[in-house]
């Protein structure tokens, strides 16, 4: 059986409110298909534990040049990964600028951010 397979059956059989199915996956992808919730662990330990779309809801990432960085309140940034021309920010939907545009993250990318594009955190 192919993984779309067994992702589709596993779709239809948790439509039915009485069926719990718990999957641990580093593929992102399949999780965020599936799952109404994540558990996030990290070194042994539970990171959080949220409502999936409540959690991409929480979330923005902004793009920023390394001067703009100063004009962003640093409470509000979450992470920050450092690129050579451009910083990409970690931000709470609420915190987010009005002059910053900013978009949701998928859940791989939320998750990798979390794991290691982590400075303020």
């Amino acid at each position: 059986m192919a993984r779309d397979e067994i992702i589709s059956i596993l779709s239809e059989f948790s439509k039915d409110e009485n069926h719990t199915i718990l999957i641990t996956s580093h593929i992102t992808s399949d999780l965020e298909k599936l799952c109404d919730y994540v558990t996030f662990l990290e070194e042994g330990c539970i990171r959080f534990t949220e409502e999936k779309d409540e959690l991409l809801e929480t979330y923005r990432l902004g793009i920023v040049s390394h001067q703009m960085v100063a004009d962003i309140d640093s409470d509000s940034i979450i992470a920050k990964r450092e690129g050579s021309f451009q910083v990409e920010l970690l931000l709470r939907t609420e915190d987010v600028p009005s002059f910053l545009e900013s978009r949701r993250l998928s859940l791989e990318e939320l998750i990798i951010f979390l794991s290691k594009g982590r400075s303020a955190v």
